[in-house]
Order: structure tokens, then C-alpha cells, then sequence
């Protein structure tokens, strides 16, 4: 019984060292591996580093080059001149039996300054001013003004350059002219806008 508690006691003792063995060498993979992760990690990070850095330099160059800014004076210029040819709050003649405006034939009768006004309803107004002058057959001249106090202080400072100077579009071409007793005549619009250089 002594001799087989004995080989009992060996045996389990083999195993308990052949354990530890086997431990001890997992140990020493898993350092190893360990190792060289922590070797791979540590080559990651300064790459990563100079990979976010030359993302950031490219962005930033690239943008500095670009203009995003989009210019749309023409554009806006021909949409208002559009505006106070077409629209019935504005010149244009305007059937109200049959709701219907007529292009290119004008009142003479609502030519003035607060038609234009009410036609031009911006809530800021230093964005533009405009002037529409209509010149008849026998050389004689009508005025419409928006904006009328910016349209004087901004013709002084057309052809200018830089911040503060303004920039004059024109548009003109023949219409027809109706006074108040439907009768009409040829006539030459010539709408003039001034936009200054910081709108």
C-alpha cells in the first residue's frame, strides 16, 4: 500500500511538473508574441501619426489654392432686370380680366419711384439699387428709382476696385409704352443696377 501511494504521489507530482512546463512555454509564447505585437504597435503608431499629418497638409493646401466662392452678380442682375420687365407688380402691363402680363409693354402711368419700391421688396437693402429710364420716340426721358439714396452714393464709385466700390450692370433694349388712355408707342428701356462690392 506504502509502494502504491508512493507511485501515486510520483506520478501526480510528473504531472503537476510537466504542467508547469507546459505553462512556463505558453508563457514564454506569449511573451514572445507579446513582443513583436507590441514591436508592430509601436511602428503603427508613428505611421499613423505621419499619415494624419500628411492628410491634414494636403487638405489644407488644396483648399488654400481653390476658391469655393461662387459669383452670381450676373446672374442676380439678369434675374432682376427679368423682374421688372415680366413681373405685375412692377411696369409691366397687366390684364386683370384675363390675369395675364404682357412682356415688354410698360405703363407709363406706374413709372415712378414707389411702384419700383413696392415691385423690389427686399427686406435689406444695401444689396442693390437700380434706376429704369425709358427713353420715348420724341427724345423725352422718364425715371424710376429703387433704392434711390444708395444709387446716388454708389455711382460715384463705379469702376473702382477694392472693398467699398460698386459695380454697374446694364440692361436695355426696345419696349412698347402705354399711356393712361391704352394708347402706345415705341420706346428704349435702359435698366441700370448698381450692386456694391460687398454684397
Amino acid at each position: 500500500m506504502r509502494l502504491e501511494a508512493l507511485l501515486i504521489a510520483e506520478v501526480l507530482q510528473n504531472k503537476r511538473k510537466s504542467r508547469k512546463m507546459k505553462n512556463k512555454t505558453i508563457r514564454i509564447l506569449k511573451n514572445k508574441r507579446g513582443d513583436q505585437i507590441s514591436f508592430d504597435v509601436g511602428l503603427a503608431i508613428p505611421l499613423l501619426i505621419f499619415l494624419i499629418v500628411l492628410f491634414l497638409s494636403y487638405v489644407f493646401f488644396t483648399q488654400s489654392f481653390m476658391s469655393v466662392k461662387t459669383y452670381t452678380k450676373p446672374a442676380e442682375v439678369r434675374v432682376y432686370a427679368a423682374r421688372i420687365l415680366y413681373d405685375k407688380e412692377c411696369f409691366s402691363f397687366y390684364d386683370e380680366e384675363l390675369d395675364r402680363v404682357y412682356p415688354d409693354i410698360m405703363e407709363e402711368a406706374r413709372l415712378n419711384n414707389d411702384v419700383f419700391e413696392k415691385c423690389m421688396n427686399f427686406t435689406v437693402r444695401d444689396h442693390m439699387a437700380a434706376k429704369v429710364e425709358i427713353t420715348k420716340e420724341d427724345s423725352t426721358k422718364v425715371e424710376a428709382f429703387y433704392n434711390k439714396e444708395n444709387y446716388d452714393l454708389w455711382q460715384a464709385f463705379v469702376g473702382l476696385s477694392g472693398e467699398g466700390s460698386a459695380t454697374e450692370y446694364v440692361e436695355e433694349g426696345p419696349i412698347v409704352l402705354m399711356d393712361k388712355n391704352s394708347n402706345t408707342e415705341k420706346a428704349w428701356v435702359k435698366i441700370s443696377i448698381l450692386m456694391p462690392s460687398s454684397a
